[in-house]
């Protein structure tokens, strides 16, 4: 009998680990291994333990390590350890919310609406929750233009978004051309719509002859020489 009271007390004197330490040690792992830029903000909250739970306290600080490696999502899981007196591990359910200002429209929009400043607005969202992504900065959408309507308050996703063409199919061109030793320069007229930096075909209006350009401005496209 004796023995048994002795044992009893002898679980009961042991020192456990606080849930709370444990929580945390998940939480700042998180913290330290998700990249925060400046303007973003995150709430990491690790799941409650259970209150049956008990481990030993440990004579160490608490090891921690992100057990399954892949894409920062909003549920983690956080392995928490201890090796000594007595070695033991965990895993922690962390929840992980991330979020930053992104560009929303300022009103409902129409489709092939050309985005213009007074189009959007900033406004801080839940970047987990945007699946189809998100925009940071007005100025990289300035200028395109919708391929769906858009309604007040939306999101601006880059699938969204096209560059409109700055050279329309009919329009006259100056075609330019140059290498080391020559450059010249004619008229010709555009046989398709193109943005900067996308290739058309082009017509050359004195020899009538079918070319491929790259479009560099509004009025301009580039044969390229061999």
């Amino acid at each position: 009998m004796a023995s048994i009271l002795n044992s009893g007390m002898a679980a009961e004197q042991q020192d456990w680990q606080s849930h709370d330490s444990i929580r945390h040690a998940a939480e700042e792992h998180v913290r330290r291994s998700t990249a925060i830029e400046g303007s973003t903000r995150a709430t990491v909250v690790a799941n409650p333990l259970d209150q049956r739970l008990r481990l030993p306290s440990c004579s160490s600080s608490l090891m921690t390590e992100t057990p399954y490696k892949g894409n920062q999502t909003s549920r983690l899981t956080v392995e928490v350890g201890c090796p000594s007196p007595q070695s033991w591990k965990i895993y922690v359910p962390v929840q992980l919310q991330v979020f930053a200002p992104v560009v929303v429209a300022a009103r409902p929009l129409a489709r092939e609406t050309v985005l213009a400043e007074g189009d959007l607005y900033i406004e801080e969202r839940e970047l987990g929750k945007l699946s189809r992504g998100y925009v940071r900065d007005p100025k990289f959408v300035i200028g395109q233009k919708l391929k769906r309507p858009l309604q007040q308050g939306a999101t601006v996703t880059p699938n969204l978004l096209q560059i409109p063409p700055a050279i329309k199919r009919g329009q006259i061109v100056t075609v330019t051309a140059a290498s080391s030793t020559i450059s010249v320069a004619m008229t010709g007229t555009a046989l398709e719509a193109g943005a900067i930096g996308e290739i058309i075909d082009i017509i050359n209006n004195s020899s009538k002859r079918r070319v491929q350009a790259i479009v560099r401005s509004p009025r301009v496209v580039e044969v390229l020489l061999k």
